[in-house]
């Protein structure tokens, strides 16, 4: 995760942009540098993580999905993508999108 942290530093804001991107990582219009790169720094870190760290992450920013919750039930994918919509979910309003109708990133 470090080194990807490294990588990251050095990129070019489209770059961080197009990554983000790859990543399902809603990008805010006009994004600046830093904002882009604490996204991409918390989804790595995430994405290190294993289900069960990943399920007390979900606690922590108030998800209570039982679905989510329950050992086994879901899938590492699922679950950061019930992180990336509730921390990054913001971003939909900005872009004047109906984040009431959007259910996920992938789909």
């Amino acid at each position: 995760v470090a080194f990807e942290f490294e990588q990251l530093e050095v990129m070019a804001v489209q770059q961080l942009i197009d990554k983000s991107n790859a990543m399902l990582i809603p990008v805010p219009k006009n994004p600046e540098k830093e904002a882009l790169l604490k996204r991409l720094r918390t989804v790595l870190l995430w994405d290190a993580l294993s289900p069960t760290e990943l399920r007390r992450e979900l606690k922590t920013y108030d998800i209570d999905d039982p679905h989510l919750l329950h050992d086994g039930l879901a899938e590492k994918e699922e679950l950061l993508d019930a992180l990336k919509f509730r921390v990054f979910g913001d971003t939909f309003s900005e872009l004047k999108m109906p984040v009431d109708q959007i259910r996920s990133f992938r789909h």
